[in-house]
């Protein structure tokens, strides 16, 4: 009989232990999902007060759409980078060509409504100090640029292609006087 007795008291303690191990268990895994779920929200709540105060601090207009135009670029640059460097059946599964389309598109769309606007300008300079090895298109192209790259400083963006010896840059109307300096210098 004692035998019987103390059976169901030895089961009952078996199973009173089981049952605390799972509740510490549950609770242990609440805490860990309580604690992820802090680390989310507070990440979250940064990056939304990080989002705010660089959108407030980006201005408005023609300068902010100008500044978009530029991000444009610069994404699209860097997309057609690694369509050039990544596999094909990676660029494929990313979509990278539609994504560098989408980014250029974008950035046209920006150039023409600030060119529309007022606040990209065409300037066409005429440049008569050319040197005589620059006869071809090529060269001539070669040279403009030189001399765009070597006394260029603080112009954030600019274009140009070439009609004979004129150069028609598409700049910011504020950069156009540093530009002219920088194209008829030698």
């Amino acid at each position: 009989m004692t035998f019987t007795l103390m059976s169901p008291v030895v089961s009952s303690r078996v199973s009173v232990e089981r049952l605390t191990s799972r509740l510490g268990r549950r609770t242990t895994a609440q805490m860990r999902r309580r604690k992820f779920q802090i680390i989310l929200v507070g990440c979250l709540l940064t990056m939304l007060a990080v989002w705010v105060l660089r959108s407030a601090r980006e201005g408005t207009g023609d300068e902010h759409r100008y500044r978009q135009m530029l991000r444009a670029e610069v994404w699209g640059w860097r997309l057609n980078s690694a369509e050039k460097r990544l596999p094909g059946p990676l660029v494929r599964l990313l979509h990278i060509a539609n994504l560098k389309k989408t980014y250029m598109g974008k950035a046209q769309a920006h150039e023409e409504a600030l060119l529309a606007s007022g606040y990209l300008t065409n300037a066409s300079i005429t440049i008569t100090n050319l040197p005589p090895t620059a006869t071809k298109e090529k060269s001539r192209q070669a040279e403009v640029l030189r001399r765009l790259r070597t006394g260029l400083r603080g112009v954030d963006s600019w274009s140009f292609y070439m009609k004979s010896n004129q150069a028609v840059i598409t700049c910011r109307s504020s950069d156009v006087p540093l530009i002219r300096r920088a194209i008829e210098s030698p």
